[in-house]
């Protein structure tokens, strides 16, 4: 990975205000680019291939298809893309199956903005 660029990433959260201010907080760093954003799971692979992000921000739940089957499908289509899931649900199921599903780390809704630019990078880096 090079560390001279901004890292690009695609922001998939199903509520418009959310995806916006992830945005918004994401382009205060110097070293982020956000390259896309969407809520329809479905539209994810399309801005895959045209955005082509070095990490995917998925929420866990969406209307058109969950971020569990979104993460499938880019680890299948796009094993260099990473995958952070981002969700407001604690289920231990649902986020081992994410995680089993490619996704490399889990991030609470609840938590600390710095902890979302933190986990990104860890995921372009290759930190764990």
């Amino acid at each position: 990975m090079e560390t001279d660029r901004k890292i690009k990433v695609l922001i998939v959260v199903d509520y418009d205000l959310v995806r916006e201010n992830l945005s918004a907080l994401l382009e205060t760093f110097e070293d982020f680019e956000v390259v896309g954003t969407t809520g329809d799971g479905h539209k994810l692979l399309f801005l895959c291939n045209t955005c082509q992000p070095d990490v995917v921000l998925m929420d866990l739940h969406m209307p058109t298809m969950n971020g569990v089957e979104a993460t499938r499908l880019i680890h299948r289509e796009f094993p260099y893309i990473q995958v952070v899931v981002l969700s407001m649900f604690t289920d231990s199921i649902l986020i081992c199956d994410a995680l089993d599903a490619g996704a490399l780390s889990y991030l609470s809704k609840t938590g600390q903005p710095s902890e979302i630019a933190k986990t990104l990078r860890d995921a372009y880096y290759g930190i764990w």
